[in-house]
């Protein structure tokens, strides 16, 4: 991992896609642990290579997280 702080949650996604041993319901508990809290995945905004902040593509961001938090919530 590198120093970006948001580099966490490439690795982290990494090891949870890599885990075949999961059942559903465990998978569903460890994708729903990552919404919540102080640096979870609601805390992601995207930026630019220039470094300004990409509205668009956090806006979009922001509602497949919302999209996919719902489905874990429904699916309980």
């Amino acid at each position: 991992m590198t120093g970006n702080p948001d580099s966490k949650w490439g690795h982290k996604l990494e090891v949870l896609a890599g885990k075949d041993t999961l059942c559903s319901e465990d998978l569903r508990l460890q994708v729903k642990g990552l919404f919540g809290g102080m640096g979870s995945l609601n805390d992601i905004v995207l930026f630019h290579s220039d470094g300004t902040v990409d509205r668009n593509g956090s806006t979009e961001f922001d509602m497949l997280c919302s999209q996919l938090y719902e489905l874990l919530r429904s699916s309980a």
